[in-house]
């Protein structure tokens, strides 16, 4: 009714909390892009762990000796931790500072990711083991996370959303990931990030990472934050678009 999708989309909190996913590369390295994004203006940065425990602690306590408390830090252990070893692991990452570590253990191991949470040791984000709604209702069912991380390149908007619901009505938080999203995937998934039932910084500076986009305009972060309202009039450049066709 005369009416845009992006208004139709947009949700209540139109200013989102922004992280960047910091991949795993030689500590040096990790910490210089650390410092270009936090200059570029993000305030949250996801830590990709799980290969080395004693060398992952290093680089964390890296970033909060270079950062402080003024850029938070989570972990994302992609499920390499075991059974046995996690437990001490996000005692670690406790002491170290860290918000919360997504999946710790492998998805397979229901039972084990159950007990590890019942623990209380860390808050644990769900991300590899909630694909797909049925997936969200299995592990609501046996307790195994506390945030929720969706992703509008693999669960859409509508299920994204109803995902979000979902978890929030079991008294869990809400986030919204990337997938290696450029200009336009992030403005798809800033505008999923809006929504009420979200609540933690999300995934929206995977361009930072990229020579070129598609966009005619940049995706800019100021303070830790993203004014998705900004990005209402961003189009897809049909120059860029024609320079990049295969």
């Amino acid at each position: 009714r005369g009416g845009t999708l992006f208004d139709t989309l947009l949700g209540p909190n139109t200013r989102v909390r922004v992280s960047f996913i910091l991949g795993i590369a030689a500590p040096d390295e990790m910490l210089t892009e650390a410092r270009r994004v936090v200059a570029a203006g993000v305030r949250c940065l996801k830590v990709k762990v799980g290969r080395e425990h004693e060398r992952d602690l290093r680089v964390i306590r890296a970033l909060r000796d270079e950062f402080g408390p003024d850029v938070l830090l989570y972990a994302d252990s992609n499920e390499t931790l075991t059974p046995e070893s996690a437990p001490a692991a996000l005692d670690a990452m406790r002491e170290a500072g860290l918000m919360y570590v997504e999946e710790p253990l492998p998805a397979r191991n229901l039972r084990a990711r159950a007990a590890l949470h019942a623990q209380g040791r860390l808050p644990v984000v769900a991300d590899d083991s909630c694909f797909t709604p049925a997936d969200l209702d299995r592990e609501l069912d046996f307790d195994t996370f506390d945030v929720l991380n969706v992703k509008t390149a693999r669960n859409g908007f509508t299920d994204g959303l109803n995902m979000l619901r979902a978890a929030a009505a079991h008294g869990k938080r809400g986030m919204v990931g990337s997938q290696a999203s450029t200009g336009l995937g992030t403005l798809h998934a800033a505008l999923l990030s809006t929504q009420a039932e979200v609540t933690e910084p999300c995934e929206l500076s995977f361009v930072l990472k990229l020579q070129a986009d598609l966009l005619d305009a940049p995706i800019e972060f100021r303070d830790g934050w993203l004014d998705v309202t900004g990005l209402r009039d961003h189009r897809i450049d049909p120059a860029r678009l024609e320079r990049y066709r295969l």
